[in-house]
């Protein structure tokens, strides 16, 4: 499983966006507008801006800040804003041994950029693939701690589940996942859809399904407004958890 990021990724978005990124694209589309509508923002690993449309980068103003760690990504993005925002360049992820001492580091180094509200542009779903060698209760101890400490309006898209499959498994799967309503979306027990998913195909299906740490949002005093399937590529799908928190 590849992380957001990197050259290998880019590629992919161009090789990608038209044929199985777009439908994404779209859906996503009323969720950033509100995310974005913030005068003074930080957008934490937007990468080269394929979540993002034209209307999008006019939101992103020169009050805002961009972290994004990857120099490619920066130079995609940068040519396609019409404002120059701030970069920030390094990592502002503190991550060690211990999940509360690491929220705590992490916390500071966000609160100190005097910002109103944090976007996380399909990022904290990653964090177990970017800092691997942590258990998934770390992961989860930490962003429960991190953004409790954060006391900002926060928005998010993120990875709940990815899944590995063959083409017209996930075409059925993307199918019968968009005639849900969100209520049956949230409650999606994902193993129990994928074998009701291969059960209509009638026929033995390898299916891996991969769990990202975030059902900790679960747990929170959050909203959630959406959750989306992402195609990555024709035998990879994600399911796109879209949600905010207000001070928590």
């Amino acid at each position: 499983m590849e992380q957001t990021g990197g050259i290998f990724y880019h590629y992919l978005a161009l090789r990608n966006s038209l044929r199985y990124w777009r439908n994404y694209q779209g859906s996503i589309e009323t969720f950033l507008s509100e995310a974005l509508s913030c005068d003074k923002k930080l957008l934490v690993g937007p990468s080269g801006g394929y979540s993002l449309s034209k209307s999008h980068f006019s939101q992103i103003t020169n009050k805002d800040i961009i972290a994004e760690l990857d120099p490619v990504a920066r130079l995609i993005l940068k040519s396609k804003l019409k404002h120059n925002p701030n970069w920030i360049k390094h990592d502002l992820f503190q991550i060690g041994d211990e999940p509360e001492e690491s929220a705590s580091f992490t916390a500071g180094e966000f609160k100190g950029l005097g910002v109103e509200r944090i976007v996380f542009c399909n990022m904290l779903g990653q964090l177990a693939y970017q800092y691997p060698g942590h258990s998934e209760q770390f992961w989860k101890n930490f962003l429960s701690k991190f953004l409790k400490k954060l006391q900002l309006d926060v928005y998010s898209y993120h990875d709940r589940w990815s899944i590995l499959a063959s083409k017209d498994y996930l075409d059925s799967f993307e199918e019968n996942f968009k005639s849900l309503n969100l209520s049956e979306k949230m409650g999606l027990k994902i193993k129990d859809f994928c074998e009701h998913t291969t059960m209509k195909k009638s026929a033995q299906q390898k299916v891996e399904i991969l769990d990202h740490p975030t059902d900790i949002f679960d747990s929170m005093d959050c909203r959630f407004h959406a959750i989306y399937p992402w195609r990555r590529t024709k035998n990879c799908l994600h399911l796109i958890h879209c949600i905010s928190l207000t001070n928590l």
